[in-house]
């Protein structure tokens, strides 16, 4: 069916977030009543998707090194006890950069090559 298309799309999503924060040392989850990627209770990724005419549009964000300040007043996905987390928070250092060549990486395997 086209719902349960559409969910495996959000958990390749899903798996090539939970694969670039493994190499990065970070024990990351995902929660079936919350979509995104966490790290404990934080939102450390959120996801995008739409799908128009057969063609799905995704974006997935990490958070890096953002100012955390711009997070104080937002509860992820709706949930009083949680909050956002960055790489940076959580002690990784890496550059955009190398943190977008190792999403990628993991990105083509689960979904095949990215084309130009």
């Amino acid at each position: 069916s086209r719902v349960m298309a559409v969910r495996n799309h959000v958990t390749l999503l899903e798996r090539s977030v939970l694969a670039t924060l493994a190499e990065l040392g970070l024990a990351g989850e995902t929660h079936a009543h919350a979509p995104g990627v966490w790290v404990g209770q934080a939102k450390i990724a959120a996801l995008g998707v739409r799908i128009r005419q057969g063609v799905a549009y995704h974006g997935v964000a990490i958070n890096r090194c953002p100012d955390m300040d711009y997070f104080q007043g937002i509860i992820p996905c709706g949930i009083q006890d949680s909050q956002v987390t960055s790489l940076a928070e959580l002690g990784v250092s890496i550059s955009r950069t190398a943190l977008e060549e190792l999403y990628v990486q993991h990105f083509s395997r689960l979904f095949g090559p990215v084309e130009p």
